[in-house]
């Protein structure tokens, strides 16, 4: 059978798609645009015959005026049966009740736009109303990976390889709005006035309902609902399914910790030096500020805290997390918030920011509460990686990609394992940091060292850090930069580890504007 599509719309989707057998393309050749001259060009390398054909020809062929200067001669997709496909992954939908093909166009816009990569409809041949469905879905039809099956062949595909269903149906349902999606799931949709089927129902794992803004008994259309469960599920793809909501929430506090100085230091060139250290309250640098060809050494930027009894200042450099919250007890300035930057092992600090404003206003002597929250922080989806030492709330806002089995995350370099120095030894890394080794001025060119700031995110490549730093190759850890670079041998701008993987679960992509203070402010 061979049908007749129009439009520059619907002709790219099928020549790109081939899904549908293209036959030949016909063009008015005074009509000159960017679309028609590119599904010239494709359809020549697909060696699709292409003829120019009149106004009135293209008239006459499309039965109709409204063909914008090309119209395409080809015979339909074939829609696969269920049972023929191998396991799909991702967001799969099963839709019954749809008689109108304007309707069905909707949903299959709605579909690929959310990133739909199944749609399941009951066995219905289509053929006479693809042309209405492709221009109703703007393409999206020809693009969108369709099957039809009964709805026991719907229930036995989606068990034999093991995929959950949820049905769109209030009887004994959970709200859509806090519900959390497996990452491969079916969403079955059911017709306004019938509903499900009770086949589809019987198999259900979990009933779901839309909440609505008022009271109102009655249904959605399919098109609508199609389009709130799909961009739902959509929106909580973006956040990584997490353990969240039973990580404790707990106070811990600190004071402005002196600077001390205990004599010189020498470096690794042999050079003794009294330099400014850790400690106090830094005005002149901060998170998104160069670390590197400080005046200084092991500098923390904002403020330095500690607590004056050793076990409770282990449990607040411990139990602190990277964007935690803080708040000012005391001084001038109480009341106001900040939140931390690291933690710094050796001295055992706990860094913080606050605007320099307020650091202005401080008197130095200052008590502030800390609002520690995301140490045993899981990613439910990817067990062999560990994380540590990150506020739940900062991981949402940084752009991380999920993938398959391992998630992508954004950094400004990636820091082979033969340049890390101090901190090697440590049994956790749950508590402090440990150093880039910048004494060579090579390996600081090639890798991008002179570079680093207070916050910027950097991958250490071969290094497993769930309990304490160790060589391992194909390992990926993931830090942040707390405190400057350093004259002393072995030692240089220190990385607090947020997340780890000894199976390499983490991929490092390169992005110079990965930095602690461009997430806060989001």
């Amino acid at each position: 059978m061979e049908a007749i599509y129009q439009g520059t719309i619907s002709c790219k989707a099928i020549i790109e798609e081939a899904k549908s057998e293209p036959i030949a393309l016909y063009v008015d050749p005074l009509k000159k645009t960017k679309d028609i001259a590119y599904i010239i060009a494709i359809s020549k390398q697909k060696k699709i015959p292409v003829l120019y054909k009149t106004r009135k020809e293209l008239d006459a062929l499309a039965s109709s005026k409204s063909h914008g200067g090309i119209v395409l001669k080809a015979r339909p997709r074939s829609l696969p049966t269920l049972s023929t496909l191998s396991k799909k992954e991702g967001m799969l939908f099963y839709v019954e009740g749809v008689e109108d093909p304007y309707n069905l166009g909707s949903i299959c816009r709605t579909l690929y736009a959310a990133g739909c990569n199944l749609l399941i409809l009951p066995k219905r041949d289509w053929t006479n109303a693809y042309s209405t469905i492709l221009k109703a879905s703007a393409g999206a039809f020809e693009r969108l990976e369709i099957a039809m099956a009964s709805e026991k062949e719907v229930v036995a595909y989606l068990q034999e390889h093991q995929i959950p269903l949820y049905c769109a149906y209030r009887n004994n349902a959970l709200s859509m709005a806090s519900f959390s999606y497996e990452k491969t799931n079916c969403i079955a949709i059911g017709g306004a006035l019938r509903g499900l089927s009770r086949t589809i129902l019987e198999a259900s794992d979990q009933n779901l309902y839309i909440e609505y803004g008022r009271e109102f008994r009655n249904a959605l259309d399919s098109a609508s609902a199609v389009a709130v469960f799909a961009f739902d599920e959509l929106s909580k793809e973006k956040k990584m399914r997490t353990n969240q909501e039973k990580l404790v929430k707990i106070a811990v506090s600190g004071t402005v910790d002196h600077p001390r100085i205990g004599g010189y230091r020498v470096g690794y060139d042999g050079k003794g030096r009294i330099p400014i250290g850790t400690g106090g309250i830094v005005y002149s640098h901060a998170i998104g500020d160069s670390c590197m060809d400080v005046v200084g050494d092991h500098i923390e930027p904002g403020i330095s805290l500690a607590n004056p009894s050793p076990k409770e200042n282990h449990a607040l450099e411990t139990f602190a997390c990277l964007g935690n919250e803080v708040k000012v007890l005391s001084g001038p300035k109480k009341g106001e918030k900040g939140y931390v930057t690291g933690t710094h092992g050796g001295i055992d600090h706990t860094m913080v920011y606050f605007p320099k404003e307020v650091l202005e206003e401080m008197d130095g002597n200052e008590t502030f509460l800390v609002k520690a929250f995301g140490q045993g922080l899981k990613l439910l989806d990817y067990p062999s990686i560990y994380m540590m030492n990150i506020d739940p709330n900062l991981l949402e806002k940084m752009p991380i990609q999920e993938r398959e089995d391992h998630i992508v995350w954004p950094v400004v370099t990636i820091v082979p394992a033969y340049l890390m120095g101090s901190g090697l030894g440590s049994s956790t890394l749950m508590e402090g940091d440990y150093d880039i080794m910048t004494q060579d001025p090579k390996a600081n060119e090639r890798f991008g060292l002179n570079d680093l700031r207070f916050g910027d995110f950097v991958a250490i490549q071969d290094h497993d850090c769930t309990y304490g730093p160790n060589y391992q190759e194909d390992a990926v850890s993931i830090g942040v930069i707390v405190h400057s670079d350093s004259f002393t041998s072995g030692h240089g701008p220190g990385v607090m580890v947020v997340a780890t993987s000894k199976e390499g679960k983490i991929e490092p992509i390169i992005d110079h504007e990965a930095n602690l203070k461009k997430y806060m402010e989001q």
